[in-house]
């Protein structure tokens, strides 16, 4: 296969392992969400209401919470397993009148992988996963659990994709690019001091790919290789995501 994004109609085994193993790009499965389905979402997403994430620049809104947010110390590590119980609730609570939009993807990967595929747990402590977010714009970075997660259940991954599904676009603007650059321990040296974002001349000479997503849409790509949002203009883009890492034979799902 080429590494570039391949349109589907669903998702399948061949697909996910190449996106696994980073030999595609992205997939994209247009139309995924029926047009009430977004609108309800969107509804939903709106009647609940956003926090945003502290001391990120440009301003993330989320419905949620994040095991990068707390990757640090056992503290954080206790407060995010004690919230992510009502953090799951709260998400079924947002999609009670759309469906639950976490497990329509869920559903979608399980029907193509020949694994189990289900929450990412902790012993028997729960993740969170199904993070809604309204990005305006989103600085270079890479989601590699083997290094944000170190001694947690995920940092055990041997790969790793992200999904987005899309419920609202804006009307200019909102670009994904992903870069065939994985992370690996070198690039450390080009994290920006007191950011979670890369320096640009990182991922210079690399292949990448620009995803322009429509409402309804769900994109995946491998969430290890570097990635960037363009900024946009006009109504927020709304989209629902999470990660899902690969042991041994099984696919878990956290955000």
């Amino acid at each position: 296969m080429m590494w570039n994004l391949v349109r589907a109609e669903k998702l399948d085994a061949e697909l996910l392992k190449a996106l696994l193993d980073n030999e595609i790009a992205a997939v994209s499965v247009p139309e995924f969400l029926s047009e009430q389905t977004r609108r309800d979402a969107v509804d939903g997403i709106e009647r609940i209401g956003l926090d945003y994430y502290r001391d990120v620049e440009p301003p993330v809104g989320r419905i949620g919470i994040t095991q990068y947010e707390h990757r640090r110390g056992e503290e954080n590590r206790r407060a995010y397993f004690a919230a992510a119980p009502a953090a799951n609730q709260r998400r079924r609570k947002v999609f009670a009148q759309s469906g639950d939009l976490l497990e329509l993807v869920t559903d979608a990967i399980a029907a193509a992988w020949p694994g189990t595929v289900g929450l990412a747990y902790e012993g028997d402590q729960e993740y969170f996963a199904g993070l809604v977010r309204v990005i305006r714009k989103g600085l270079l970075h890479c989601d590699w659990a083997p290094n944000d997660a170190p001694g947690w259940a995920i940092g055990a991954v041997d790969a790793q994709i992200t999904w987005n599904v899309f419920c609202q676009m804006p009307e200019s603007g909102g670009v994904t690019y992903v870069h065939n650059r994985p992370w690996d321990p070198g690039a450390e040296e080009a994290l920006v001091p007191g950011s979670y974002a890369y320096d640009s001349s990182l991922v210079d000479g690399c292949a990448h790919v620009r995803i322009e997503p429509s409402p309804g849409e769900l994109i995946l790509f491998n969430s290890r290789n570097f990635h960037s949002i363009e900024s946009s203009e006009g109504v927020e883009r709304i989209s629902v995501s999470s990660f899902v890492g690969r042991i041994g034979s099984d696919l878990v799902l956290w955000s």
